[in-house]
Order: structure tokens, then C-alpha cells, then sequence
């Protein structure tokens, strides 16, 4: 390490397993790294969906920009359209249209080759409406032991639970909410106007001679109903602008809504990887919760693994991502059973040394195959 003083001193006496010894050494290499490209210390991948300042066009991106999965083998800056971070660009700028000369991009900074890019998705079930996508730059995947002990578990088993969808019960949602008071103005405009059919047909049945008194209420009635339906109306308008968006913001929701009517839906939230890293560093977390000792323990099961992983089931690029939340996230709509399936077909055995087949290093597939380095191995190329 670089310009870094004490660097014989142990960092502390508490006890700190191999994760947080080998997060500090992280820490440390990134902050070389920054040192030397002179880049800002305090820089953070900020996926701000209100600054469109950050975003690039497409035509100033540099000549040597990654897109997606552009050479997995290198690090750098990575490029994200804005439009699936904030949906709400295209709406709020006329001029930004779907074609790549107009199309802006995000930046993503990947210092190490541990760096990779998540996708995460959270979006409701009834309407598909998703804040946008969010994507963070991550160094190493952490996958949690189930709270069942087996014998063995494979690797291919957590990294399908790390990526199947979670369903979050009894949600507010902004849309929902308001596409519920749009009917219900709606409904209410139609009975106005289904009242002023029935004053005005006994005005016409009224007898000149007949008392005064039910001709001034109907028109006072009228008039009351008249100024409710133009209140009603420019509400009605104001909830149907809000709703053209591709992504209601808290700000516009709040205007709108009012305490005693919310909308409460349930929700999916689920992970994928944008954007594998060169070196994949995978933390195997097992500790669990016990239900019937309400107390955490440690799942000691072993786990399967090859030399070599097969990431395809669970990689999206940026063109094969769902804005819609009730869609699979995946375009390929690849179900975790179907990526098991897939996986044990293409792998051989944990307990089968021989070499993998032709099928297992098809053109497909080979992108996405990964050379699996542990941590600690990783960190001994690192200190030495």
C-alpha cells in the first residue's frame, strides 16, 4: 500500500472473520487506485434520479465506452441508460427520444476487477409501476445459507434464491392510489351529471303557474352542482397529467392524495447482475435465524462449487431488463427452477474431476463463465 502510514500495525484486537478482513483490504486497494487516477476520494456512484447533469449523450460518450457487457474482461467506466434509472427523462425532456444519438447514459465507475453492477427492481404487482432501476456497483455478492441443514447445497441453489423475486405484502403504491381517486372523481362527475338531466327535465314539466320556489332551488342546484363539476374536473385533469407519467415521484403524489384514501398492493422486489466483474468474490453468510430457539446459528452445510460458473441465469444486459414490474425482470424469462435445470445439465458434479464438455464452453454461454477465485486467495495475490 502506497503513502499509507503504519502499515505493519494489526487493525485492532477485537476478533473479525475473513469478510471483514478481506472488505478492509478492499477498502484500501480502491483507495490506491484512487490515488493514483486522481480521482476524488469522496466520489460515489450516485444513482440520483433527479440529476440529469451526471448523464452523458450518447454521442459524447468516449470512443472506448463499456455498454452493458462490452468486454466483462475489463474495468473502467460503465454506461447505463438514464432512462431505466429515471423513466421520467424521456417525459420531462421533449428532446431525449429512444435513438442512441439522443439517448443519454449514467456513469458507473468500476476501480477493481472484484467491481461488478447489480440491478435491483422494485415495482408493484397491480399496475408495474417501478421507481426505476436501480443499479450500484458491488465487489462481491453475499448469498445466505437457507435455515434447513443439508449435507451439501449448491452454489447454483443460493445464487437462485439471491435472485428470485420477494414479494413485500401491503405496500402503499403512488399509481394505484391515484388511479383509484381518479375513478372515484369520475364516478362522482357522472352522478352530477346525471342530476342535472333529472332538474332540468322538471323544469320543463313545470307549469308557469306553479310556485316559484322549485324553479329558483333547481337553479340554485345547478349552480352548486356546476361549480363542484369544475372543481371536480380540474382535478380530474391535474390526476390524469400525473398519470401519463412513466413514474409518479413522492412530490406529485403527496399534492394529490389525501390520508383517508391509500392504496395498498403488494410488491416485487429482486436483484440481478448487470455487469459480472472479471473476479467474482462470493460471501457465503451462514448464519441463520432458529426458529425454534429464537436464537441465530451457524448453517455448516457444505457448498458445491466448480472451478468455473455459469452466470447465465443470472445476468441481465441493459436491453434485457423489465421497466414492467408484473413482467419477469428478465426478457429471456428464465425461472430459478429453469436456471437449476439449465446449470446441472451444463456442470458436471462436484464430485466429477473430468473436463467440461463442449456444451459447457458453447458461444452462448461463454461470457458469462467466470473463473471462481476465493477470498482468501484473492487477498493473499493482494498483500503480496
Amino acid at each position: 500500500m502506497i503513502d499509507e502510514k503504519n502499515q505493519d500495525v494489526v487493525l485492532g484486537y477485537a476478533q473479525q472473520d475473513a469478510q471483514e478482513f478481506f472488505q478492509a483490504i478492499l477498502a484500501k486497494l480502491e483507495k490506491n487506485v484512487k490515488q493514483i487516477e486522481h480521482i476524488p476520494l469522496k466520489e460515489k456512484n450516485k444513482s440520483n434520479q433527479n440529476n440529469i447533469l451526471k448523464s452523458i449523450p450518447f454521442e459524447k460518450l468516449p470512443s472506448d465506452a463499456l455498454l452493458g457487457h462490452d468486454h466483462l474482461d475489463k474495468v473502467g467506466t460503465v454506461f447505463i441508460p438514464t432512462d431505466q434509472i429515471n423513466p421520467n427523462l424521456i417525459k420531462n425532456n421533449e428532446s431525449i427520444n429512444s435513438s442512441n444519438t439522443n439517448q443519454l447514459f449514467t456513469p458507473f465507475k468500476l476501480i477493481t476487477p472484484l467491481d461488478g453492477i447489480i440491478a435491483e427492481r422494485i415495482g408493484c404487482l397491480n399496475c408495474g409501476e417501478n421507481g426505476g432501476i436501480r443499479y450500484s456497483v458491488s465487489s462481491s455478492l453475499s448469498l445466505n445459507l437457507p435455515n434447513y441443514t443439508n449435507d451439501s447445497i449448491s452454489l447454483y441453489e443460493l445464487l437462485s434464491n439471491y435472485t428470485q423475486p420477494e414479494i413485500i405484502e401491503q405496500v402503499n403504491c403512488n399509481r394505484c392510489t391515484l388511479a383509484s381517486m381518479y375513478d372515484s372523481i369520475n364516478s362522482k362527475l357522472k352522478e352530477l351529471t346525471s342530476e342535472d338531466v333529472n332538474i332540468n327535465q322538471i323544469d320543463n314539466n313545470t307549469q308557469e303557474d306553479e310556485n316559484s320556489t322549485i324553479e329558483k332551488t333547481s337553479m340554485a342546484i345547478n349552480d352548486s352542482n356546476n361549480k363542484l363539476k369544475s372543481v371536480l374536473t380540474e382535478r380530474l385533469n391535474t390526476i390524469s397529467n400525473v398519470l401519463s407519467k412513466p413514474v409518479i415521484d413522492d412530490d406529485s403524489f403527496k399534492t394529490l392524495s389525501t390520508s383517508n384514501m391509500t392504496c395498498q398492493t403488494s410488491k416485487s422486489k429482486q436483484l440481478l447482475i448487470s455487469r459480472p466483474p472479471p473476479l467474482l468474490s462470493i460471501h457465503i453468510n451462514r448464519s441463520v435465524f432458529d426458529p425454534t430457539t429464537y436464537q441465530i446459528r451457524k448453517n455448516n452445510s457444505r457448498v458445491l462449487f466448480e472451478s468455473r460458473l455459469n452466470l447465465n441465469g443470472f445476468c441481465c444486459n441493459i436491453d434485457e431488463i423489465n421497466l414492467d414490474a408484473r413482467l419477469p425482470m428478465n426478457k429471456r424469462d428464465v425461472t430459478p427452477d429453469e436456471k437449476i435445470n439449465e446449470s446441472s445439465e451444463l456442470l458436471p458434479t462436484p464430485s466429477n474431476s473430468q473436463t467440461p464438455s463442449a456444451d459447457f464452453l458453447d458461444s452462448k454461454n461463454e461470457k458469462y463463465l467466470i473463473q471462481i477465485q476465493m477470498n482468501y486467495l484473492m487477498m493473499m495475490m493482494m498483500m503480496k
